[in-house]
């Protein structure tokens, strides 16, 4: 019966440690860039300007000036969204926060909401994000695709 029990807490802490490389390894890819949006796809077609067309794409529904904004995950947990080349209203740069556990990716975007997402891929080039988009009416699934903007 002892064996078993040690054998249980071997188990528990090779899986604690894997836990804690898989959230170091995604914190240093998503530390590592810059990143910026490449696509927005809804899981059913909705229509997010209310211009009466419906569609999965959310980035031909939405201003450009959404798409080109640049996420900085900073250390010690820090996100920077800066407007980039195209500004839709000059605003001071508030920072929100960001956290990672094991495929989840929690985004605070200041003082406005947060959203948790997730992680569907992540690597050197490219960032998935799956999340329920609570702003959207019915809370639809959004996928978000981010490419390296440095």
């Amino acid at each position: 019966m002892k064996k078993i029990y040690k054998r249980i807490f071997q188990i528990l802490l090779t899986l604690l440690f894997a836990n804690f490389s898989v959230n170091a390894q995604n914190a240093d890819l998503i530390t590592k860039h810059k990143w910026i949006t490449a696509s927005s796809v809804a899981a059913t077609p909705i229509d997010l300007n209310k211009k009466s067309k419906a569609s999965t794409d959310l980035m031909i529904q939405s201003p450009p000036c959404t798409w080109d904004d640049v996420f900085i995950f900073k250390e010690k947990n820090i996100l920077i969204v800066n407007d980039n080349k195209d500004v839709c209203v000059q605003r001071p740069v508030e920072p929100g926060s960001w956290m990672i556990l094991n495929d989840s990716l929690t985004i605070n975007f200041s003082t406005q909401y947060s959203v948790k997402f997730k992680i569907l891929e992540l690597d050197n080039s490219k960032m998935v994000l799956l999340a329920k988009m609570p702003f959207i009416p019915g809370g639809v699934n959004v996928t978000t695709s981010f490419k390296v903007a440095d």
